[in-house]
């Protein structure tokens, strides 16, 4: 099949390239003139803004599938369906689980969800949801209700995704993901301190390369169609049990001190910060089996952390903080265990 992919060279979208390639489909990407250094796919100069300028040369291409890595706004869905109205091109976009209402809560500290979050719950009650961050106009919503009105009028054939926390080799958020842990092993720190309702967060993740064979997995099956799919890994754990696995990996042993999240200045945690996805609509429709396992997933983006040590810079730490606070606490909980065990005789009768 022939596959056209707007942008192709980021940190997801250029996976979806590498596996599209791998598994014998044309790729041509779409961008302004980026490449990948280590392929040869062809590139087709052009806006992703202003799609529609470029409508003679994207259908001149007829691809079979395009992927939208790149669909953020209501805009962006708009510009798409007008270039590829009344094809039977299969139109896919990449949106994420940012559009919940339930992922919305956790982010304002609450907690008033029921999990696993199916692709048919509740979607954010505020429009342009970034907008006060800075977003401007990005709402994935808005984009997936183009997309599916379309479809539903004849117009076009879309698939969307809605992804997890993703990680992997490559990684621009290492340190919203595992970076904190993966920098305390290569530092060689065995003390790693986490607040309660840090260590026991539970957010569904997906590894990159699993994430990107889910999307080419979908590429000509008509059962993806008009439909919207939840993607990430069946298995949800603690960052205490991510931890765990990440040493194990490296042969890293971690001394957990387990604090109040004001002890270490994470202020009064108002809410449990958990945000888990059902994933098992695309599984149950397609048959798709993650190809990397979990334990080479941790392997991998350990490995390319090691090889590119500018990409754990960023992340945060003071260890000299951390140990201080760490042993204040430890005495100040070994005091109160003293008292404990030994409390004061009664007071005069």
């Amino acid at each position: 099949m022939k596959v056209m992919i707007i942008g192709g060279t980021g940190f997801i979208s250029g996976q979806i390239a590498e596996k599209a390639a791998a598994a014998g489909h044309e790729v041509v990407l779409f961008n302004r003139g980026l490449r990948n250094p280590h392929a040869s796919y062809d590139v087709v100069n052009g806006d992703a803004n202003k799609l529609s300028a470029f409508k003679e040369e994207l259908l001149a291409l007829k691809p079979d599938v395009v992927v939208h890595s790149m669909a953020l706004t209501e805009q962006h869905a708009k510009e798409l369906v007008s270039v590829f109205e009344g094809t039977k091109t299969q139109l896919i976009a990449l949106s994420s689980a940012d559009c919940y209402e339930a992922l919305r809560a956790v982010n304002r500290g609450e907690d008033r969800a029921d999990f696993p979050i199916r692709e048919d719950a509740e979607l954010s009650s505020t429009k342009h949801y970034y907008k006060s961050m800075g977003g401007g106009d990005y709402d994935k919503n808005l984009m997936t209700a183009v997309l599916m009105d379309a479809f539903k009028e004849g117009k076009v054939s879309p698939t969307v995704f809605r992804l997890p926390m993703v990680y992997g080799p490559g990684d621009h958020q290492y340190a919203n993901r595992h970076g904190e842990i993966i920098r305390h092993i290569v530092d060689k720190q065995a003390d790693l301190v986490m607040n309660t309702a840090d260590q026991s967060s539970l957010f569904t993740y997906g590894y990159v390369e699993n994430i990107a064979a889910a999307v080419v997995h979908s590429f000509g099956l008509p059962q993806t169609i008009g439909q919207i799919y939840n993607l990430g890994e069946p298995d949800v754990r603690t960052k205490r049990r991510w931890a765990d696995l990440y040493a194990e990996n490296a042969g890293h042993h971690f001394t957990y001190h387990i604090l109040p999240p004001e002890a270490v200045g994470g202020g009064f945690a108002e809410a449990p910060q958990n945000f888990i996805m059902d994933t098992s609509k695309f599984r149950n429709d397609t048959g798709f089996k993650e190809p990397v396992s979990l334990d080479e997933a941790i392997k991998r983006t350990y490995d390319w952390a090691i090889q590119h040590p500018e990409c754990l810079k960023d992340v945060p730490v003071n260890y000299p903080a951390e140990q201080a606070i760490a042993q204040l606490y430890e005495q100040h909980m070994a005091a109160f265990r003293r008292k404990i065990a030994n409390p004061p005789g009664p007071g005069p009768q």
